[in-house]
């Protein structure tokens, strides 16, 4: 699995929110934009505690696909319910994301498992 399967995934999961958000007419707001960003990146950092375990249980397509499945289902059911919210959150996690990805793609960023590694200082 690669970065560009991952990007994919996210790019169609967004296009799915961004879409009900123009099918709904609803304006999105910066400030669960943000929220959902914050989201993103929070999520990233628990999950580069133990990259490898990550990998290994997103790495099967049934739990891709079933992410993909319940994102759809969640972007469907909200836009009915609470479109400014769901459309807001979900293209803020979606766009930081893909951010997150072009930035590790392009070298930008270090991997967020670099983060937490310490240099032997006593801090």
């Amino acid at each position: 699995m690669s970065t560009r399967v991952d990007a994919a995934l996210a790019v169609l999961t967004l296009t799915i929110f961004g879409g009900l958000a123009l099918v709904t007419d609803t304006s999105l707001s910066p400030l669960l934009f943000a929220v959902g960003g914050a989201l993103t990146v929070g999520f990233e950092l628990l999950a580069a505690r133990d990259p490898a375990r990550v990998r290994r249980y997103w790495e099967r397509w049934p739990v891709q696909i079933g992410s993909l499945v319940l994102a759809a289902l969640v972007a469907v059911v909200g836009a009915q319910l609470a479109p400014v919210v769901i459309c807001s959150l979900g293209c803020g996690v979606l766009v930081s994301y893909c951010t997150l990805l072009l930035g590790w793609r392009m070298g930008i960023l270090p991997p967020l498992q670099a983060w937490w590694k310490t240099t032997g200082e006593d801090h």
